[in-house]
């Protein structure tokens, strides 16, 4: 059986909404394997801040990406000050999640950064 994939390119938005509530345009280029994002902000003194990532274009279409989305989806929300929050605290859940985004999304667990409250 061949391994089928989300093409990342196809979700894309158009804006991104800044912690600050700013709408910033979405500037994103891909080749055929990664995605690269960036946006720019109004800052102070007529200043510009960009900012930019890299992202695989491509994430597996498996029940582990479907498990990983819906725990997601169930447990994820967002702060005021636009850090993301993930509400479960059950380890082997975490380290799932952490690990799903360490090898489809490149994003290491080194990135991460946590508390608990």
């Amino acid at each position: 059986m061949e391994k089928e994939y989300f093409d990342l390119k196809e979700f894309l938005p158009d804006l991104i909404i800044t912690s600050s509530g700013k709408q910033c345009k979405l500037n994103a280029g891909a080749d055929k394997l990664y995605i690269s994002l960036a946006y720019q902000t109004e800052q102070f003194n007529n200043a510009k801040g960009e900012f930019s990532f890299t992202i695989p274009r491509f994430i597996s279409k498996n029940q582990e990406t479907f498990e990983v989305l819906g725990l997601l989806q169930g447990e994820m929300g967002k702060t005021h000050n636009g850090c993301l929050v993930f509400a479960n605290s059950e380890p082997k859940i975490i380290n799932k999640v952490l690990k799903w985004f360490e090898r489809e999304l490149e994003i290491k667990r080194v990135h991460w950064k946590w508390y608990l409250n």
